[in-house]
């Protein structure tokens, strides 16, 4: 695991001549690489841009060398340059786009209103093994019910010229960081990246799915009643029974390049 503070300016260049057009330099600080070795090396590589990642300002530029230095001998630091030049390699194929849709199962305390289901108090009148009449109470319970959430799910395919793996390392399992097909941060899961070759590895054609969870990929933890092991009758945000929580590494996925417009 990395983290990436991008766009640093000591290092950082853009060039234009009558020939070449523009060129970029851009740098990337790469904190808390951990591993061993040239593993550290290119975990901190496969926490900057892919080759082949379009510039985020100049159009028409692509990234196509990376190199990764330690810095100031700490292992955990490492400065990453990856230099922007005219023109993608990746082989011309347009980028196929499906949306689909599915339903998940979730567990939640609330009714369709946004209500918290409740039970109880129960009143039993019985008997006992002696015959006797006896009354049972029981304190109230909160429900857990399952319901099918409706999700979308965006499938797009492309052409490339190298295995994705660097693209599974970065983006698999996280959610957007950016604002990304119309969404706000958070919303946009990557849940699928993988690629076939048919020409033995000269180019793959690589699968990327996006499940879109309108409401969120955050978890919300509600204090469990000791007694029942079901969530505590009362519990809210403002009493602290309810806490929601981050649990997804965030990343921008328009740097992938996929998406046209935003």
């Amino acid at each position: 695991m990395a983290s990436r503070i991008q766009d640093l300016v000591e290092g950082a260049t853009i060039s234009e001549t009558s020939e070449d057009g523009f060129k970029a330099t851009r740098v990337f600080l790469i904190t808390g690489v951990t591993g061993s070795g040239p593993g550290r090396q290119l975990t901190a590589m496969h926490s900057a841009p892919p080759i082949g990642a379009a510039h985020p300002v100049i159009p028409l530029l692509f990234c196509k060398t990376k190199r990764a230095e330690i810095v100031n001998n700490s292992p955990g630091q490492y400065k990453v340059t990856c230099e922007y030049e005219p023109g993608n390699d990746t082989p011309e194929e347009e980028i196929t786009a499906t949306l689909g849709g599915t339903v998940q199962s979730v567990q939640t305390t609330k009714d369709a209103a946004g209500n918290t289901i409740e039970l109880g108090p129960v009143t039993i009148q019985t008997t006992n093994e002696a015959g006797d009449a006896v009354t049972l109470k029981y304190p109230k319970q909160t429900g857990l019910v399952s319901k099918q959430v409706p999700q979308a799910i965006f499938t797009y395919k492309r052409r490339e010229e190298a295995a994705p793996t660097a693209a599974i390392q970065r983006y698999l399992g996280k959610v957007n960081s950016a604002q990304y097909l119309g969404l706000n941060p958070g919303k946009v899961f990557c849940s699928r990246i993988n690629g076939d070759t048919d020409d033995s590895g000269e180019t793959y054609l690589v699968t990327y799915d996006f499940q879109i969870d309108f409401n969120g990929w955050e978890a919300d933890v509600v204090y469990e009643d000791s007694g029942t092991g079901l969530p505590l009758v009362g519990a809210t945000v403002a009493n602290n029974g309810i806490k929601t929580v981050e649990i997804y590494e965030k990343v921008d996925f328009n740097e992938l390049q996929l998406v046209r417009t935003v």
